[in-house]
């Protein structure tokens, strides 16, 4: 018999249409992640895929400030990653890069 987890609260940071397969897979995939919140450099971005997925739209230092949060799922071109995984992991939050490309270009 599977023991109970808890499930690791987790923020979508960055709203474009990738964001919508990564959301929708986690959610079926992950037993153990909720994803609470979005951001994106465009706030209405945030706002509508908050409300598409049932989840708060907040900034990213919003997340980062948020004690529930836990992860950081990032989901945006690759020249934004390195300060934002920075932040992430300065913020004492867990870190992951959605996506197929480099980490980081430049730092």
């Amino acid at each position: 018999m599977e023991k109970h987890r808890r499930k690791m609260k987790a923020a979508l940071v960055g709203c474009g249409q990738i964001s919508e397969v990564y959301f929708n897979n986690i959610q079926k995939r992950f037993t153990n992640l909720e994803i609470t919140a979005c951001c994106a450099a465009h706030f209405e971005s945030a706002q509508k895929a908050a409300a598409k997925y049932g989840i708060h739209a907040c900034t990213y230092d919003g997340i980062l400030e948020d004690p529930s949060i836990e992860m950081v799922l990032i989901m945006t071109p690759a020249p934004t990653h390195y300060e934002l995984v920075k932040k992430g992991i300065l913020a004492g939050k867990h870190v992951g890069i959605m996506i197929f490309c480099p980490a980081c270009t430049a730092f």
